[in-house]
């Protein structure tokens, strides 16, 4: 009889052992993964909400419309809508898209009533050719895109958000241009153009790597070349060995080109640019299998601001004020005020 109470004892004992190991297993199981799962990724601008409009004077602009041939009438900040939609996705963070409409509004009025409006078209503030001025799309163009709705919204939001806001330096309206990728450092405009601003100084930007730009190869059949360059003038533009006669004559220190000689002829970057297609004039090139090879840097002239460096800036909890002091070296901004 005490050899059973001894056994059953012992299997009691078991018995709480074994639920006691079943019972830390279920905890494991249940409690703990919570504890040490990742985090779910955090979504993209979670939460984010646009400030209220900012209160601005309504200011008429008179803006030729390039693809229609005619002059429209319309308010600054109802035209910005159209410029921020054309110059900049609306996935951009909205911070960048803020900021972008703070550099386009700046922009305009220094053409409109410091610059005495487009000199391409008498009677107009601006136009909408991006090769002059800066590209527009109307509200019926943004609605027939994918999430038309939604991306008009948001460009609205940027838009007044920063109603009225300008970028001065020393009192004065900036010209607060800006291009689509920097490759990783901008361009001081004395390295561009033949003028120069202290504004406009070179600043490394560590945030554009995401864009498709930032990066790029391209190639040109030595045959192309030569039909090209041959068109702009009659002296040999190919050496005896028949490879380009071509000659870097300026450039930064980093390598983003100013000038460039083709046989006996000198050309800008932008004019080099446009002949060739290339999307910069910061590239290297090699000869290879009868065609020239470019290693090329960014898209755009690679000054003041960069754009998809605007939207690295953005994701990275940056505000559209930090990304404009970061393109723009030493500016103030705020209110408009007219002359």
């Amino acid at each position: 009889m005490a050899k059973r109470r001894k056994r059953i004892r012992g299997l009691e004992k078991n018995y709480e052992r074994i639920s006691l190991l079943v019972l830390l297993m279920i905890f494991a199981v249940v409690v703990i993964p919570p504890l040490f799962s990742p985090a779910p990724p955090e979504e993209e601008e979670q939460g984010y909400v646009f400030p209220p409009p900012l209160e601005s004077e309504p200011l008429p602009l008179k803006v030729y419309n390039h693809r229609q041939g005619e002059v429209m009438s319309m308010d600054l900040e109802e035209y910005l809508v159209g410029v921020v939609a054309a110059e900049m996705p609306a996935s951009f963070h909205p911070e960048a898209l803020r900021a972008q409409a703070a550099a386009a509004r700046t922009y305009t009025l220094k053409k409109a009533l410091d610059g005495g409006g487009c000199d391409r078209h008498p009677g107009a503030h601006v136009c909408t050719d991006h090769t002059h001025c800066q590209a527009w799309t109307s509200p019926e163009g943004i609605l027939s895109r994918p999430e038309g709705e939604a991306n008009l919204e948001r460009i609205r939001g940027a838009v007044s958000s920063t109603a009225g806001l300008v970028l001065t330096f020393a009192g004065e309206r900036i010209d607060a241009v800006y291009h689509s990728t920097c490759g990783g450092h901008t361009a001081a405009a004395h390295q561009v153009w033949s003028g120069s601003a202290p504004y406009l100084e070179a600043v490394t930007c560590g945030y554009c790597n995401h864009s498709p730009w930032h990066t790029t190869r391209a190639q040109l059949p030595f045959a192309r070349f030569q039909e090209i360059f041959s068109r702009q003038s009659a002296l040999p533009v190919m050496t005896s060995r028949g490879t380009p006669q071509l000659q870097v004559l300026e450039a930064s220190s980093l390598g983003r080109i100013k000038s460039l000689k083709v046989g006996s002829v000198t050309y800008s970057a932008w004019q080099f640019r446009q002949l060739l297609d290339l999307p910069t004039a910061w590239f290297t090139h090699t000869y290879q299998d009868d065609a020239l090879q470019f290693e090329l840097r960014g898209y755009g002239h690679g000054v003041g601001l960069c754009q998809y460096g605007a939207d690295g800036m953005g994701r990275a909890g940056r505000s559209f004020e930090d990304i404009l002091h970061h393109y723009y070296r030493g500016v103030a901004i705020g209110p408009l005020r007219k002359p």
